[in-house]
C-alpha cells in the first residue's frame, strides 16, 4: 500500500472512501540476504479493530449479513478500478507476490494465458494432477486489482462486528477477476 500511495495512485483515495486502509509512515529500507534483495519495514498508522478470525463466531446472523455486504462493497469498488493493460502483473508492471502459489515472486506474464499456462504447469507438479481443471481455464477474464492474501487475519472489525479495515496489501495484483474469492478457499 505505501508503494502505491508514494506512486499516487488514484484508487487509493476512492478506497479510503468505503474503507480503512493503513496509511504508510514512513518506510525502513534494509538489505536482505542476496545483493539484489531489498527488504523493508513500514511504520504505518494502526486501524481500529482486531482481525476477523478473532471475532467470526461470535457474530450474530444479523452482523456477519452486514459485515458481508461491507466487505462485499469494498472489493466492488476495487474491482471497478481499469486494468492498466492485458497483463497479470504486481502494481506498475512488477512481478507479483501470492503466499499461496510460490515462495519466489512470479510473472510479470504479459497475457492472462500466459499466466494460466503458469498456474497448470505448477498445479501440475504441485497436486499430481492431471491439469484439465485449469486447461480449460478462460483466457478473456477480465483482470481486476485484487488483495493478494485475503485471509481473516487481514480484514478487521470493532466490537460490534462492523468492517473497520483491509490490511497487508504487498499481494495486490491485477488479476483474473475470481482471484480474491478462490485465494479465500484455499
Amino acid at each position: 500500500m505505501c508503494r502505491l500511495q508514494e506512486e499516487g495512485v488514484p484508487f487509493v483515495p476512492r478506497l479510503w472512501d468505503c474503507v480503512s486502509l493503513p496509511k504508510c509512515l514512513y518506510p525502513f529500507f534494509i538489505c536482505g540476504n542476496y545483493a539484489d534483495e531489498e527488504r523493508v519495514i513500514l511504520l504505518m498508522t494502526r486501524l481500529e479493530g482486531e482481525p476477523v478470525a478473532d471475532r467470526l463466531s461470535k457474530l450474530t446472523a444479523t452482523q456477519l449479513d452486514e459485515f458481508s455486504t461491507s466487505l462485499a462493497s469494498v472489493f466492488e469498488h476495487l474491482h471497478q478500478i481499469p486494468a492498466p493493460g492485458s497483463g497479470v502483473c504486481g502494481y506498475g508492471g512488477r512481478p507479483c507476490i501470492s503466499f499461496q502459489m510460490s515462495l519466489n515472486k512470479f510473472g510479470p506474464f504479459s497475457s492472462l494465458k500466459g499466466f494460466n499456462n503458469w498456474m497448470l504447469e505448477r498445479t501440475t507438479w504441485r497436486k499430481k494432477s492431471d491439469g484439465s481443471a485449469l486447461a480449460s481455464r478462460n483466457h478473456h477474464e477480465r483482470l481486476v486489482l485484487a488483495h493478494g492474501d485475503l485471509t481473516p487475519h487481514n480484514v478487521l472489525m470493532n466490537d460490534d462486528g462492523q468492517l473497520t479495515g483491509v490490511i497487508d496489501w504487498e499481494c495486490a495484483a491485477w488479476m483474473p477477476a475470481h482471484w480474491d474469492a478462490s485465494y479465500v478457499c484455499i
